[in-house]
């Protein structure tokens, strides 16, 4: 495994807001390294002489291109819905650096036209237990009836899980009980899972050429809307947190997770949270109060503008810039819409329990821009003032992938 510190990461002071900022603008190191071509499947590290090798800084900055929102088949919903078992982290580490990806038959299913400069892998928190254990090929729960019918490609078994997750539960047969804690076997396995996350990131890192990122998605819901409150969270360095736990232990709560994040998160260990998808927020994502519906205080608000200074606005699940209509008539925002302003005469749900997704202004990152003012104005604090990144929020650990001929 490649070593490295917290100042030698991509370069000397960088840290992960600087990496992403601007659209990925950032204070990086020095001139552009060649694109590293087609290579086996050993990790970076294994070719590099070691991460603390001098790296320049570019006065002028450069421009990094990468992509932070990339699932394997360790999230469940990648892996239900025909991500192959063995396209693990380390197979979407090695897409992004420019190897080509596999199908189960060994042909190539596709090859960056060129490597990214740094990537995450950011699987879901909530199931990272229930798939590793139904896909341990010596464990004990390959046969038990979520694992077969997840194996399957089982819509109704992955909202099943969904659902119960929704509800803070887990699936008791599998995991050994409805409750989520540090006796559930899911979380314990989730739990020993994370260092082998840390371990893939670390794997496939090489200095000034390819950075990776330790990260995971807070895959959070709104407890009485359905709404998304999902961000992807990274560290930065060696120093890494054990694992705190999931959303779906937590309420679901973003307030709990940036709390987490600073008492787990010290000395020189380095986090920052992107929310992403506020177009699936049913208007609680950038909402003027917390999550709960609670009044801002000061010390949420230094609390959330110190841990989430950017904000994912497009990606494959559409646009969070802006919407025609909502508070803005630029016609410009009809781009890549999916869902169509909220009636609030329509039914909150679909028969299947799930919600009936559509927008309200505040799903949108130009309208919070303006909100953010009104509350830097009673409070003094702006919780809102994001850089910007767009990902891809790819599923099939294709990271990187985009139709860049006919988008």
């Amino acid at each position: 495994m490649t070593t490295r510190s917290a100042q030698s990461r991509i370069g000397a002071g960088a840290t992960v807001a600087a990496v992403c900022l601007a659209l990925l603008a950032a204070a990086c190191a020095g001139p552009a390294p060649e694109a590293p071509g087609v290579r086996d499947d050993e990790p970076a590290g294994a070719e590099t002489g070691g991460a603390t090798a001098s790296l320049r800084r570019n006065p002028l900055r450069n421009a990094w291109f990468g992509d932070l929102h990339v699932h394997s088949s360790w999230s469940l919903d990648a892996w239900t819905f025909g991500d192959p078992m063995q396209n693990d982290p380390s197979v979407a580490y090695r897409y992004g650096r420019g190897d080509p990806i596999l199908d189960a038959d060994g042909n190539v299913r596709g090859q960056l036209a060129a490597p990214l400069d740094f990537m995450a892998v950011t699987d879901h928190d909530n199931w990272l237990g229930e798939v590793q254990l139904c896909q341990d090929p010596e464990g004990p729960d390959r046969d038990v009836a979520m694992c077969r019918e997840l194996e399957a490609g089982s819509v109704q078994a992955f909202f099943r899980i969904r659902s119960l997750s929704l509800q803070s539960r887990r699936d008791p047969e599998l995991c050994g009980s409805a409750e989520p804690g540090p006796d559930n076997r899911c979380d314990r396995r989730a739990a020993h899972q994370w260092p082998m996350v840390q371990e893939m990131a670390d794997a496939y890192y090489e200095p000034g050429v390819f950075t990776t990122f330790t990260a995971f998605e807070y895959s959070a819901v709104h407890p009485a809307s359905g709404g998304w409150l999902h961000r992807n969270v990274f560290f930065r360095g060696e120093d890494v947190p054990t694992w705190g736990g999931a959303a779906l232990g937590w309420s679901h709560s973003p307030e709990r997770l940036w709390e987490w994040m600073d008492e787990a998160c010290t000395g020189d260990c380095d986090v920052i949270a992107i929310p992403h998808n506020t177009n699936y927020g049913l208007g609680a994502v950038l909402a003027p109060n917390n999550s709960d519906g609670t009044p801002f205080t000061p010390e949420i608000l230094e609390r959330r503008i110190r841990r989430e200074p950017l904000i994912e606005i497009h990606q494959v699940k559409g646009n969070s810039e802006c919407a025609t209509g909502l508070l803005t008539s630029d016609e410009e925002c009809n781009f890549e819409q999916l869902f169509k302003p909220c009636d609030p005469d329509a039914p909150p749900a679909d028969a299947g329990g799930r919600p009936a997704f559509c927008n309200d202004p505040s799903d949108m990152v130009r309208n919070a821009l303006k909100t953010g003012l009104e509350v830097e104005a009673e409070h003094g604090i702006n919780p809102f003032k994001y850089g910007v990144i767009g990902s891809t929020d790819a599923h099939r650990s294709m990271s990187g992938s985009t139709d860049e001929e006919t988008w």
